[in-house]
């Protein structure tokens, strides 16, 4: 019998965010940015990264390396104040099948934000198998798996000072921008958005 292989997350790192955009992906990778929703949080969510690695079974072929995978999730404290935010956005990344774009925002000092980008995130069911800790008094909300960027484009406002495309390849980017993160909700439609979405008239 098969043994699967083990699964351990390391190293981890954590940062406190206070702004979560959330973008459905089209199958190419592509971010539907008219159609993307923003989470504003008085108190911050931490937003945490690791990577997965995942040992070969005892009777694996030989010389097989470990691989690695990069992984994050959203937790809060158990008596965070904005739980109803949370569970909204929490609700759209646990979503299965459609895979999702992730970025936070949280404001440091003199107009500047720290910036991260997940350009492709897959949701994970949150199962007891889950391989990252969260920390104690933390309540897991969303967790995925990070893969490689698609064919990512940024939207029309674009979150860096010097815009430019995201590199084939990355699965996490940091920055820090002067450019404010947009407004809470869904950004204004432009009118080809809303042509195309209009559903198609019936006989």
């Amino acid at each position: 019998m098969t043994r699967e292989p083990e699964d351990l997350i390391s190293p981890t790192h954590t940062v406190p965010v206070t702004t979560v955009r959330v973008t459905w992906l089209d199958a190419a990778g592509t971010p539907d940015h008219p159609w993307a929703v923003t989470y504003h949080f008085t108190n911050s969510v931490d937003l945490t990264l690791g990577h997965r690695i995942r040992t070969p079974a005892p009777d694996a072929p030989p010389f097989r390396l470990p691989s690695a995978e990069r992984a994050a999730h959203l937790t809060t404290a158990y008596d965070h104040e904005e739980r109803t935010a949370m569970a909204y956005l929490a609700q759209g990344l646990r979503r299965p099948g459609t895979p999702k774009c992730l970025e936070a925002w949280n404001e440091l000092e003199d107009g500047t934000w720290a910036y991260i980008l997940l350009p492709w995130w897959q949701a994970h069911p949150m199962r007891d198998d889950w391989p990252m800790k969260t920390k104690p008094g933390q309540e897991l909300h969303a967790a995925g798996y990070l893969r490689q960027a698609g064919a990512h484009t940024w939207p029309p406002v674009c979150p860096l000072d010097e815009p430019r495309a995201v590199e084939p390849g990355v699965c996490v980017l940091a920055a820090l921008t002067r450019v404010r993160p947009p407004g809470q909700g869904f950004p204004p439609l432009h009118p080809t958005a809303r042509l195309a979405r209009r559903p198609a008239r019936t006989a």
